[in-house]
């Protein structure tokens, strides 16, 4: 399955955990000299030293009539074997790894960075009779681990198995481990079973449910069986970024393309540039899982500080919505939280010399901090008090990061927060990483009376890709990010897990709390009990954007070709039919919820998106046709013109609840008046005007720290013959002298700056085709259609003694959107002194349309924009012709 990042995916994988939980991949090392602004402080994930793959070879025996037994060695490896149906026989040995598995384990290092710690364990079975019941229990002691920090520890087990009704000899799978109380690794091998063969008259055929009996109310006649598996620890301490530091990086929104994602880092000296623009909205985003390390891939596939091409994704589009023009980003902070999904998200977890790592939220919260210290842009409107919005947008498990942050905030940060809106989060966690646990504790899935076992699960993050002959190099990892988004165990009851029957008649209330690791996430209940630690007040509002898909995949039987496998339905198992992980995830979402909860986006159910129960005042809004990818556009080859629109359409909706658009989110601006006085005496009056403040009557002169009047630009000298006084609403007047042009600007507390705008205007008026003399009078905004006369626009800039546009280009538009200039439109009008009138206080530019398009010109109303140097839009004005 191709889609790309879904927060569970790491699961069964069949999702996508994407976004909401995507990560920051990269090589063994922390950090690395990109040249950006970021923070990446070490906080203790450091390496531990693996334990020797030698050993001195051991070998114990037992064996049972068929009650359950344990074989021990003397280091104090364990296999526990539950009660069988018939007489049974085992060996456990712990040996050196033979070539074939150190060319496996070889593999997978150089695919996925996993390495091994430990000596070989090998567990070798033969009996009769029903031999599904065999889901050995493995303790491995913790020595095996050397130093190794055990939340890094899953288990490789390679042995055969029957996956889609074919044998596959040397199937390797990565399995979740746990510790008991004494910090030995335990775990569950769920495919035993499914990895033993006949012996005698059949051998070599799956032994598992083979009934030959043709009269079922005969007594199934008892076949002898074999099988075996070998174990080794292996650990993602250098892989999945476990080591790599959260980032918090400051970004520039830019007309670029998709491929560079519209925006990039901001370098020290850009940052020292932007401290000079005022702030008045902040935008945090937070990131998903990201779905190349939810399959454990090392190589990274993008630049610092995103090494991942998701974590650049999923926000372009954001960013292209961003750049137009009805937004303010000139006085808008972009920031990015990037950070490796695989750590833990609220649930600390300490290694095994005792030290606590801190979450992901915690490392959100201490970031923010750091930002904050060495910002004193940011410093100082938090010191003096100044206004501004912060609002935050996060995908798939970034919801839930993003709220874990949200407790460990400066307080005098946390009370700016105004909006959070989360795309897809899975803020009751994921039913399938609940699936996932169960599948893998040796718990099959029933539906219809058929299996749905483990392996049948079929996509790249479970069995996916063979590598090297039968080997599934990226089966999904157990991490303790992952385990933060179990299913809340609040909400047991909306999973059919505990349901009588199916899909898992295994599992009830009585023997759910001997499930290790457990299937729901006891830390996650009390984090959704504990909501109002994530706001300084009242004023934080919630927004859960859901999505629901319609796509699905389909469950199909599977049989092996051979004449004697048809006969026995309980030989007969489900799989996935091909499909993208989004449908497979739909299908088995539909599986695991309750009637009346079964919608999904394809990884998270609806339920869960829209954080039902958890905050009484926040609002959701349902898409009925969008897919977890879908938020932010989808991953190739998904992604087109049409998924583009809708991350587009969630894009605005998102701008739209952060009020962007609105004037209260304008950028500060100075309005000014000039006159003059006795002996050629410079007389000036205006107005800062701070849109935010106008919104909520507060008074901006308490920001304003001085007015300046500075020669030619605002890089100019102060002109010390001009001085100021300011008022408490903004309003100012100085009086002095100057020389040449000059600028006004307003500095406030924080350092920031506004220099006064110009005054624009334009006037249309109409004269006989091809003559360009202004009469100066009869300017109107509605003309007749009429070939023998031109519409021309005349552009008027006042006050010649502040700094002008450079360059201007005028752009006419006709009612269907279509460009009519009657010139080159990427041909600027560069002022020169004679272009100025009334002593040098009016520039004044004529442009007109007129010739060829009158031939057949469309009525309606025309639209004539003025753009700067930069092709800022300076004016926009209309006129109708009828």
């Amino acid at each position: 399955m191709k889609n790309r990042h879904y927060f569970y995916f790491v699961l069964v994988g069949i999702l996508l955990c994407t976004s909401l939980f995507i990560s920051c991949g990269g090589s063994s090392g922390g950090g690395g000299g990109d040249g950006s602004n970021s923070s990446a402080p070490s906080d203790g994930y450091t390496s531990g030293s693996t334990a020797p793959m030698s050993t001195s070879p051991e070998m114990k025996s037992a064996a049972s009539d068929g009650d359950s037994t344990a074989v021990t060695l003397g280091d104090g490896t364990r296999v526990e074997v539950p009660e069988l149906e018939g007489a049974w026989e085992a060996q456990l040995e712990r040996d050196n790894a033979d070539n074939a598995l150190k060319g496996i384990i070889d593999a997978i290092t150089e695919d996925t960075g996993l390495v091994s710690t430990g000596a070989m364990r090998k567990f070798s079975v033969s009996g009769e009779g029903d031999p599904s019941n065999l889901k050995p229990v493995i303790t491995i002691p913790k020595s095996e681990a050397g130093t190794i920090d055990l939340e890094t520890i899953n288990v490789l087990r390679v042995g055969d198995v029957l996956v889609d009704g074919q044998w596959v000899t040397d199937h390797a799978m990565t399995l979740p481990a746990s510790t008991d109380g004494n910090g030995n690794i335990r775990f569950v091998d769920p495919l035993m079973a499914d990895g033993l063969v006949l012996t005698g008259e059949m051998a070599g055929f799956p032994a598992l449910g083979y009934a030959p009996a043709a009269d079922e109310s005969q007594a199934p006649v008892q076949h002898a069986w074999v099988g075996s598996s070998r174990y080794i620890l292996m650990t993602f301490q250098d892989d999945l970024n476990w080591r790599r530091e959260p980032r918090l990086v400051r970004m520039i929104p830019e007309h670029s393309d998709e491929a560079v994602g519209y925006r990039r880092p901001a370098t020290e000296a850009e940052l020292a540039e932007l401290a000079k623009k005022p702030i008045c909205n902040m935008v945090l985003l937070v990131h998903g899982h990201h779905e190349d390390e939810k399959g454990g891939i090392y190589e990274t596939t993008e630049e610092l500080p995103w090494l991942f091409a998701y974590k650049r994704r999923v926000w372009d589009i954001f960013y292209n919505e961003i750049l137009d023009e009805k937004y303010p980003t000139e006085c808008t902070a972009f920031y990015e939280y990037i950070y490796p999904t695989y750590r833990p998200i609220f649930s600390p977890v300490s290694d095994k010399s005792g030290v606590r790592h801190e979450t992901l939220g915690e490392a959100m919260g201490r970031l923010v901090e750091e930002e904050i210290e060495k910002n004193s842009q940011l410093e100082a409107m938090l010191d003096e008090d100044m206004d501004f919005n912060i609002v935050v947008a996060a995908h798939s498990q970034g919801g839930l990061v993003a709220r874990a942050g949200f407790r460990h905030l400066p307080e005098k940060f946390k009370k700016r927060l105004y909006h959070f809106v989360s795309w897809g989060t899975p803020h009751h966690g994921a039913a399938l990483y609940t699936l996932r646990y169960a599948l893998q504790s040796g718990y099959d899935m029933v539906v219809d009376g058929f299996r749905l076992p483990l392996q049948n699960i079929r996509n790249s993050m479970v069995t996916g890709s063979l590598l090297k002959g039968a080997l599934n190099a990226h089966a999904a990892i157990d991490a303790p990010g992952i385990r933060d988004l179990r299913w809340d165990a609040a909400h047991k009851n909306m999973l059919t897990i505990l349901s009588d029957g199916e899909p898992f008649p295994e599992i009830n209330a009585g023997n759910l709390g001997t499930i290790d690791p457990p299937l729901f996430s006891e830390n996650l209940k009390t984090f959704n009990q504990e909501p109002y630690q994530e706001k300084a007040d009242s004023s934080l509002t919630y927004t859960f954007l859901a999505g629901i898909t319609p796509k699905t995949a389909e469950l199909e039987i599977v049989d092996v070709d051979s004449g004697w496998w048809w006969q026995y339905r309980k030989q007969q198992m489900y799989r996935m039919a091909d499909g993208t992980g989004i449908e497979k995830g739909a299908a088995l979402n539909r599986l695991m919820m309750s009637s009346g909860n079964q919608s999904s986006d394809g990884a998270v159910p609806i339920f869960s998106q829209r954080g039902a129960d958890i905050y009484t005042t926040a609002d959701y809004k349902t898409a009925s046709d969008m897919d977890h990818e879908e938020f932010y556009g989808s991953e190739p080859p998904q992604r087109s013109i049409g998924t583009k629109y809708k991350g587009a359409l969630v894009a605005r909706e998102t701008l739209g609840l952060f009020r962007l658009e609105h004037e209260s989110r304008e950028c500060p601006y100075i309005e000014t008046d000039r006159d003059t006085g006795e002996d050629e005496t410079v007389l000036i009056s205006g107005r800062v005007v701070h849109p935010l403040y106008e919104e909520t009557k507060q008074k901006v002169g308490y920001i304003i720290d001085r007015i300046e009047a500075r020669a030619e630009s605002q890089e100019g000298d102060v002109i010390g013959t001009l001085s100021f006084d300011i008022e408490d609403d903004g309003s100012f007047t100085g009086e002095g002298t100057a020389d040449g042009a000059y600028v006004v600007v307003a500095v406030f507390k924080d350092g920031s700056e506004v220099v006064n705008q110009l005054k624009y205007d334009l006037m249309f008026y109409e004269d006989d085709a091809w003559s360009w003399e202004n009469t100066g009078e009869n300017f109107t905004t509605r003309f007749k259609a009429n070939p023998e006369k031109c519409i021309n626009a005349q552009f008027l800039v006042y006050d010649a003694h502040i700094e002008h546009p450079s360059a201007i280009y005028i752009i006419f538009i006709d009612p269907s959107g279509a460009d009519v200039s009657s010139w080159d439109r990427d041909d600027p009008f560069y002022p020169e002194e004679d272009d100025f009138r009334d002593g040098g206080r009016i520039l004044e530019i004529d442009y007109g349309i007129c010739g060829t398009i009158w031939d057949d010109p469309p009525l309606g109303e025309y639209t004539v924009e003025v753009l700067d140097q930069n092709r800022r839009l300076l004016i926009s004005k209309t006129f109708e012709l009828y």
